[in-house]
């Protein structure tokens, strides 16, 4: 199975399968994992505006690499032919993209 950790509105379950959501539990990580992975999406969540983006670009740099710890984590708890990859697309910083920093 390949598996995608991105963050999207109302998810608090932030891993997606081709196929659409993952379902709470899948794949398998433990209770600490499991924790760090919900907290990231509930930051997410509480914090980027669609309109806005990050509120500072310091929050939005902690939540990327936040997201790529996270997905490396993921990994080594997968099974053998199973992979994940952090797709991150909510680059907007304080109303204004990246290309415009």
């Amino acid at each position: 199975m390949r598996y995608r950790l991105m963050n999207d509105y109302s998810a608090d379950w932030p891993i997606w399968r081709d196929d659409g959501g993952a379902p709470d539990g899948e794949p398998q990580v433990p209770a600490w994992l499991e924790a760090d992975i919900r907290k990231w999406a509930a930051t997410f969540e509480s914090l980027y505006s669609y309109e806005t983006g990050w509120p500072d670009a310091r929050t939005g740099q902690e939540q990327r690499l936040k997201g790529e710890r996270l997905a490396a984590a993921i990994a080594q708890e997968l099974s053998l032919g199973d992979s994940i990859v952090f797709a991150r697309w909510e680059t907007k910083v304080a109303g204004r993209e990246p290309s415009e920093v």
